[in-house]
């Protein structure tokens, strides 16, 4: 078995895992699948939308996982794509407990209605935190339908919201609070 007590020096299985490829910014999903002798084993990276991204041999990776006692990660390296499908990866050095953000994410699903010019979209929360929120949006309509003069992601009045130029609706989005902003939940 990998070296370590599972859960805390590396992930154990059945363990949901973010996926950071060295000199990227973008965290994959992935799941730890089992533990061998030397290698952690776990599903192909999949990004925001689900589709899958192939991770090279080799390639450095940091391994994100919520433990009994708080959030962890450690470096690993891709080693190979087992005849199962699973990527096998090898954990390097020891894991740390970490605070990945200035505040911390709660896990909850409310319903979330963002209006904008002539466009309105429904979806619910995937996490919440004191300085924003990320949020899916049922694939119906799309921002093309919106006033011309106004994109998203734009500033309006005294509140904002940071949506990427790249949401659409079926896709995952965050908002960041600033300034005077007020939310309803919409029930």
């Amino acid at each position: 078995m990998v070296a370590g007590r599972p859960n805390i020096d590396y992930p154990a299985a059945d363990t949901a895992l973010s996926v950071v490829v060295f000199g990227d910014e973008a965290a994959l999903t992935s799941r730890v699948r089992k533990v061998g002798e030397n290698n952690v084993h776990v599903t192909a990276a999949r990004n925001e939308v689900g589709e899958p991204v192939r991770i090279n041999h080799g390639e450095s990776l940091d391994l994100f996982w919520q433990a009994d006692d708080g959030f962890r990660s450690v470096e690993a390296q891709m080693v190979d794509v087992a005849p199962d499908g699973l990527v096998q990866v090898r954990v390097k050095g020891e894991a740390t407990r970490i605070q990945r953000r200035d505040a911390v994410r709660a896990p909850l699903g409310l319903p979330v209605r963002v209006v904008f010019g002539q466009t309105e979209l429904s979806g619910s929360t995937v996490d919440l935190s004191e300085v924003g929120l990320r949020c899916v949006f049922r694939p119906h309509g799309t921002w093309a339908t919106s006033s011309p003069s106004r994109r998203p992601g734009s500033r309006s009045g005294s509140s904002s919201t940071s949506t990427p130029a790249s949401s659409r609706p079926g896709w995952s989005s965050s908002a960041a609070f600033r300034g005077r902003t007020s939310c309803t939940s919409g029930r």
